[in-house]
């Protein structure tokens, strides 16, 4: 809940910020490089967003920390690596340039919560000298039901990113890794894991509970900016019928992947 000059100004979220500190908190070492992809050329392909030639290959993201901070050879090297190798050699090579359970685990959070805006950007990325990169999520705006512009969206759309990632395109066009990949996403739809309804479901109720106070007060401030800013629509809900939208679109989500996987 935040209050500016001591008046009440709304219920935002805060979280973590992905920097060394957090890199250190984790366990790995604080030294190491953090990037973010901050638009669709941060792709793993030759060519950028726009079908053009890609140049610098690390074009699309930015150097959060490691030093020299303009040092971008680790990324380019990756994307070098992806963009050039053939499925069966991104297969052979796989786990020694990437976490392979973390990226695997990204497609799937992403397919899964319909956030197109999550999987050629608005990542992070973590790589020390000799390791390996490493996925840490970040802003999904456009996700569950909603655009980043908070236009609604289909639980009935199907992408596989590929278009914008190159390496989800070698995980699922790998036929091992391709097996791994939608066997790990069986098990983490299974009732009780956590891509499954139920615990979706759960996740929002604790939710619910935990903001509810404060998500109807920042209606009471809101309201009619929000009504305002978007006067020509007539889908701007209440917290709980925005709530009640998201429960049926999981649902209705959950339906879908079933029909299609």
């Amino acid at each position: 809940v935040v209050y500016l000059g001591g008046a009440y100004f709304g219920l935002y979220l805060a979280v973590d910020h992905v920097d060394d500190e957090l890199v250190d908190e984790a366990g790995f070492d604080p030294l190491g490089n953090v990037y973010k992809s901050v638009t669709h050329d941060a792709n793993f392909y030759l060519w950028n967003a726009a079908g053009a030639v890609k140049s610098p290959l690390w074009a699309g993201w930015e150097k959060k920390e490691g030093e020299p901070l303009d040092d971008f050879s680790d990324l380019d090297a990756l994307t070098s690596w992806s963009a050039n190798a053939s499925d069966a050699t991104f297969a052979a090579e796989v786990d020694s340039w990437i976490s392979r359970g973390e990226f695997m685990d990204w497609f799937l959070l992403v397919h899964t919560l319909a956030a197109d805006d999550s999987a050629g950007k608005n990542a992070y990325l973590y790589h020390a000298p000799g390791g390996l990169y490493r996925y840490a999520p970040w802003d999904f705006n456009h996700s569950v039901g909603q655009s980043w512009t908070t236009d609604r969206t289909s639980a009935t759309s199907y992408n596989d990113f590929q278009w914008n990632n190159g390496i989800f395109a070698h995980l699922q066009n790998e036929p091992g890794l391709a097996a791994e990949l939608w066997s790990r996403y069986d098990a983490m739809r299974a009732d009780g894991a956590p891509l499954s309804l139920s615990a979706e479901l759960d996740r929002l109720d604790t939710w619910t509970i935990e903001t509810g106070d404060a998500a109807e007060r920042d209606w009471g401030r809101w309201e009619a900016d929000y009504r305002a800013y978007w006067s020509w629509r007539d889908d701007i809900l209440d917290p709980a019928g925005e709530t009640q939208y998201i429960r049926e679109w999981l649902a209705d989500r959950d339906v879908y992947l079933d029909t299609v996987h």
